[in-house]
């Protein structure tokens, strides 16, 4: 599988060729493998996303790694989070260092590593 690095000093014609619209955003030391698209979104520092992978309208911050066949719409994914093949999310919220499972579907959720939920 092809990958692609994404940094400040690479020319535009490379974001292109992945699919990157004008209005995101994509921070230094990115990778992205074939046929990614990503749309009115932010991708933040040294993140992974994985071939065949869309984000659309979201926020994927630091070290993040995406798996391949992903969809992520109108979602924040924090740093460290690892989503992993055929994930779905829409409107959903990954928390640090949370891993969202292989053949995830879910819309409107929160994912949040147990240790870090709220005990009452």
């Amino acid at each position: 599988m092809k990958s692609t690095k994404i940094n400040t000093a690479q020319n535009l014609h490379s974001m292109i060729s992945q699919q990157v619209t004008f209005d995101s955003l994509i921070g230094q030391y990115v990778s992205m493998k074939d046929k990614v698209s990503i749309k009115h979104s932010t991708v933040h520092n040294h993140s992974l996303i994985g071939e065949k992978s869309r984000v659309l309208l979201s926020v994927i911050m630091d070290h993040v790694k995406m798996g391949d066949n992903c969809n992520i719409q109108n979602s924040i994914v924090c740093s460290e989070a690892h989503i992993e093949d055929n994930v779905t999310l829409r409107d959903c919220v990954v928390g640090f260092r949370c891993t969202v499972p292989r053949n995830t579907d879910a819309k409107g959720e929160t994912f949040v590593k147990e240790s870090e939920e709220m005990k009452l």
